[in-house]
């Protein structure tokens, strides 16, 4: 590895006209210490290297007076030169406030990669967008036609992308789990109309974040808890499913009956 970029604490911080960052070695590891681009409201995107570690509001943030808080930049994009999704080439950025956009290669569509379970990108295809993009195991990689991918579990899955010339472009990625992903025990309860339910989440508890993605009259989620733990109320009888979004990653169903 080439001799490491070190970005100090506060080191462009403030910087008002500071619109775009790009360093110059692609491949060269990059360590942003916190605070390094903290409020700089006009840069929208850094063009680092695979390999970058950020501290925490490194990126992305800018401070508002009115309200006294740390508010996130608007459309901020962390943008790579080409993700492997492989041990030796993971991208170690830990900010969780901005798109990784990953320009991937088509010169070697057919390599078997590697990923971990819970990981989330935008990709573009040599560095245009495009869009068109599927995936042959959506309970594995997600994928939407713009390109935003999400790795959802353990198991394999090729992305593909059609071009407008009818040539394939195609990426196989193996998933490994890095953590045990969110799951619900009973996927249909029954409750008393009026009454309220703690239903457990199991998986990486110290990080879910539950949100219901769909609305009901006959039942819903009253409260979101830092634990593994959610309150489902039930409203009138009748039968729904509620959709409940965990860690912004897994969905999880949940059939509930009320009596």
């Amino acid at each position: 590895m080439k001799n490491p970029y070190y970005i100090g604490s506060n080191a462009f911080c403030d910087c008002k006209k500071l619109s775009f960052l790009k360093v110059k070695d692609n491949n060269c590891y990059t360590y942003v210490d916190s605070y390094a681009f903290y409020n700089c409201p006009k840069l929208k995107s850094a063009y680092i290297s695979y390999l970058t570690e950020a501290e925490p509001y490194s990126f992305g943030y800018h401070y508002d007076k009115a309200s006294k808080k740390k508010i996130k930049v608007r459309g901020f994009a962390f943008r790579i030169k080409e993700h492997k999704f492989g041990t030796d080439n993971i991208n170690y950025a830990y900010e969780n406030n901005f798109k990784c956009v990953c320009y991937l290669s088509s010169n070697n569509p057919y390599t078997v990669d590697y990923a971990q379970a819970g990981e989330e990108y935008w990709l573009k295809l040599d560095g245009k967008s495009r869009s068109g993009w599927k995936s042959t195991n959506s309970d594995v990689i997600k994928i939407t036609k713009t390109g935003r991918l999400t790795f959802l579990q353990s198991g394999e899955a090729t992305i593909k992308l059609k071009l407008k010339n009818g040539k394939t472009f195609k990426r196989k990625i193996s998933v490994s789990e890095a953590f045990e992903l969110p799951r619900i025990e009973n996927k249909t309860i029954s409750i008393k109309r009026g009454k309220t339910v703690k239903i457990r989440i199991y998986g990486k508890a110290n990080s879910i974040k539950c949100i219901c993605i769909n609305k009901s009259e006959i039942a819903k989620v009253i409260s979101e808890e830092s634990s593994n733990y959610i309150k489902v109320k039930g409203i009138k009888k009748g039968t729904t499913s509620l959709k409940i979004k965990v860690n912004g990653v897994k969905t999880l169903k949940l059939k509930v009956k009320i009596k």
